[in-house]
């Protein structure tokens, strides 16, 4: 009996993103409408807001993979990180990993992801 294998070559593109409340123009080119109003607020109004972010992709720019690293956007009565909302206007999104995040509550946009893994 003979064995054939096919091996199908998935070329990733990896790149690592850090937003600040007054650097956040590089997820701008993540979003499909990055000019609507209010989109940042969230990210400017707290100065201290700080997120670092890797973004997996296929070749064909169909299947994202997020991984949060490390997040600073606290709430200020539990004292633990609130989810941006930015991330949910993130076209494509198949994996959200969120590790070792101390998170107190989803946003409601949340429910945009629909297709996780």
């Amino acid at each position: 009996m003979n064995l054939l294998l096919f091996f199908f070559s998935v070329s990733m593109n990896c790149v690592r993103y850090e937003i600040t409340h007054n650097n956040y123009k590089s997820i701008k080119k993540l979003i499909t409408k990055p000019h609507e109003s209010g989109l940042y607020s969230e990210i400017i109004n707290n100065l201290n807001f700080l997120c670092s972010f890797e973004v997996n992709e296929n070749q064909y720019g169909n299947n994202k993979e997020i991984k949060i690293i490390r997040l600073h956007n606290h709430d200020t009565g539990t004292c633990n990180n609130i989810f941006p909302v930015i991330f949910c206007e993130i076209s494509d999104t198949k994996r959200l990993i969120l590790i070792r995040l101390k998170l107190s509550r989803l946003p409601n946009q949340f429910r945009k992801f629909k297709e996780l893994e």
